[in-house]
């Protein structure tokens, strides 16, 4: 799997609100530890919690990088130090403790949970994270449930190393050490063709983050980052076929379903972190493309959500944007694209992307 977060070289640009320690013990059946051979990655979290506990200098000071080389990844551990010096003995970037994600943390009942390499897809197979684990540490602040959600390389020379913390509010490290690329991007305009679901928890919600998703706009020109599922032969047709169309669309290409007379029923399905309780929008185009026929109609999940499953039928050969809002239960979230078994497939074929997710925020 993908989760940003899989994922991207940061995976967790999202914004949090304080969520009940009863929400992680529900979503902890979402994930699955993979069986492993050599040490627990995600030890490197105990190991920089106790090191702080000892006084170790990590933050905020130019006197040795070692322990930050240590713990980060270089990318991380070089920004860290470069705020550092910049800072030149006041307060930088990190205006909190980047541990907790808090000024003045009074913690309590802290705990630092199990390495999370994949989930189990409903499916019943086992999804690996590509190139990182999580482990979510919990605690209480203030009387407040808390937790944090370390980001652990598992692979290249930076493995066993982390890559990014996310914090209880929302902010991340990686956003705090970057602040002139995590600007709110611009209301989304709504328009007929862009449906809201009535289950958004903001009146004016912005766009608060970038896409959670890898490739969603199928730039690669491959499904890198989705899980694809083919259908079977079926019959006269030459399947299974799913693809992506070449022809250049908002800076990237579309995912062709059933193309070239193909069977059809093909899905490709992402998975992302997300943050229980808070509102997420997905948006994406899709278009019957090919020639005249029947519309295409395309059948949209997003797993462990209040979403419910809708499915779209763009008209004639209008692309349509549609835009939606879930609010996640659990930490793992996963969102497919299911090619109706019901479309025509001869010289008609579904069109879709670019697919994005953003958290909202007011």
């Amino acid at each position: 799997m993908n989760i940003r977060r899989a994922a991207p070289p940061i995976v967790s640009r999202v914004h949090r609100i304080a969520v009940a320690v009863m929400l992680f013990a529900g979503a902890a059946g979402l994930f699955a530890k993979e069986e492993k051979k050599g040490p627990d990655l995600g030890s490197i979290v105990k190991d920089l919690y106790a090191a702080h506990q000892n006084g170790s200098a990590l933050f905020n000071q130019t006197k040795d990088r070692k322990l930050l080389d240590r713990f980060f990844t270089k990318e991380i551990a070089d920004k860290l130090w470069k705020d550092a010096v910049a800072a030149d003995g006041e307060i930088g970037a990190l205006d909190f403790d980047p541990l907790y994600g808090s000024q003045d943390p009074q913690i309590t009942k802290f705990k630092v949970g199990e390495t999370n390499y994949g989930k189990h897809h409903r499916s019943g197979d086992f999804i690996t994270y590509e190139g990182f684990a999580i482990v979510d540490v919990t605690f209480t602040a203030g009387g407040k449930p808390m937790y944090v959600m370390y980001q652990v390389q598992t692979e290249g020379a930076d493995k066993g190393k982390i890559s990014n913390i996310t914090y209880n509010d929302g902010t991340s490290l990686v956003d705090a050490l970057n602040p002139e690329t995590h600007a709110a991007a611009p209301e989304p305009k709504a328009s007929s063709s862009q449906p809201k679901r009535s289950n958004s928890s903001a009146a004016s919600p912005s766009t608060a983050n970038a896409n959670l998703l890898v490739n969603g706009n199928f730039a690669t020109g491959d499904f890198t980052g989705w899980e694809t599922k083919l259908t079977p032969k079926s019959g006269p047709y030459s399947g299974p076929n799913l693809g992506v169309n070449k022809t250049r669309y908002k800076g990237g290409f579309r995912a062709g379903f059933n193309g070239g007379d193909s069977v059809v029923g093909a899905s490709i399905a992402q998975t992302f972190a997300t943050l229980p309780g808070e509102t997420y929008q997905l948006t994406f185009d899709y278009l019957t493309g090919g020639g005249p026929g029947k519309p295409q109609k395309m059948q949209v999940i997003v797993s462990d959500s209040d979403f419910e499953p809708v499915k779209v039928a763009p008209p004639g050969d209008k692309n349509v944007t549609y835009t939606y809002s879930f609010v996640p239960k659990g930490t793992i979230t996963t969102v497919t694209f299911q090619d109706d078994a019901a479309n025509s497939t001869v010289s008609i074929d579904g069109l879709l992307g670019p697919v994005q997710i953003t958290q909202l925020r007011p």
